[in-house]
């Protein structure tokens, strides 16, 4: 692992943890019923300890990160299988996430008083938004 992806690799979970934050909270501010802000908090708490995780297992996963650079040229970092590992667990997370975001504005625009129509429209612009 270089340099470059090690610091890609370090930046991607809070990047898409930002994101998925964001989404979840516009959607909680949009839709008012009881049942679809706790689905989306506890998705989003479920989220957190996910990307917290793998944040902390990419940062540590050769030893002290300032010692980075040695520990791969020294080749004590252990198995990249465990790192791939837990970007697998990320990333079913991630995509998750993105379903339960899709759905919850689909549930709420179907009871709309809105034509046909507009309610593909705008469900359609609303699941945009989740991914």
């Amino acid at each position: 692992m270089s340099q470059l992806t090690y610091g890609m690799d370090i930046m991607y979970p809070v990047a898409t943890f930002i994101a998925k934050a964001a989404v979840g909270l516009m959607l909680v501010r949009i839709f008012a019923r009881i049942w679809q802000a706790k689905v989306i908090y506890i998705t989003m708490a479920t989220y957190t300890v996910v990307s917290v995780m793998y944040f902390i297992w990419i940062m540590f996963y050769c030893g002290n990160p300032l010692k980075w650079a040695g520990n791969v040229i020294l080749n004590k970092c252990p198995s990249s299988v465990p790192i791939y590992s837990m970007g697998i667990v990320h990333g079913i997370a991630t995509s998750t996430v993105d379903v339960i975001f899709i759905v919850i504005p689909w549930t709420y625009i179907r009871r709309a008083n809105m034509n046909k129509r507009t309610k593909i429209s705008v469900g359609a612009i609303l699941s945009l938004g989740s991914v």
